[in-house]
């Protein structure tokens, strides 16, 4: 266990892996924001074939939930607050070496084979690896929150002022399964979330 432990934080230990890994959460988060605005531009144009269909069918076609362009401003904003959750997160994670999400990228991060004050050395990278995606996983949670409070603010009928008060409300009391899905998303935007059945 003790040799699995130093040879894993060996791996782990050169620049080049913290820098991948930081760059990559940073460029798949920044890229939210886009893709959000072309989902809500494909879902337009759905709603408007839809609106159509109803038309000549007679009867309401199609699903009401869809990416909005209003969540584009709101998860950008959300990625910008998410920071100080994610920096919080990260530093108690650094210190401790335990991190909020059981779902990490190193497998028994919390494994302390080496005892001692050498054993906290060694694990410096790991530590630091879980640290770097406790930052992004809070920046993440966050933009989805907001992202989903504006949409079920809008599914709710609301709009204007009361719309965004609404998805203030939301994001200070969000319900569990909005945390749940902020959550997955996190893992998700951090290259964590399981791959599937196939």
């Amino acid at each position: 266990d003790k040799a699995i432990e130093l040879y894993i934080n060996s791996l782990l230990s050169g620049p080049q892996t913290h820098a991948v890994n930081i760059l990559s959460n940073t460029m798949t988060a920044l890229a939210q924001i886009p893709e959000h605005g072309i989902a809500a531009g494909v879902g337009g144009v759905r709603r408007l074939g839809e609106k159509v269909a109803s038309r000549v069918l007679g009867r309401e076609v199609g699903n009401a939930d869809r990416v909005l362009f209003s969540e584009m401003g709101s998860r950008a904003v959300g990625l910008l607050q998410g920071t100080k959750d994610g920096l919080s997160a990260a530093l108690r994670t650094f210190r401790t070496g335990d991190t909020p999400d059981a779902v990490a990228k190193v497998e028994n991060a919390s494994f302390e084979a080496i005892p001692g004050p050498a054993g906290k050395i060694i694990r410096t990278p790991t530590r630091l690896l879980s640290a770097e995606d406790e930052l992004f996983k809070g920046m993440a949670r966050r933009m989805e929150l907001t992202g989903i409070a504006v949409r079920k603010a809008h599914a709710e009928g609301l709009r204007g002022d009361e719309a965004k008060r609404r998805a203030a409300d939301l994001v200070a009391n969000p319900t569990e399964p909005m945390l749940d899905q902020a959550q997955d998303y996190a893992r998700y935007l951090t290259f964590q979330a399981p791959l599937g059945p196939d």
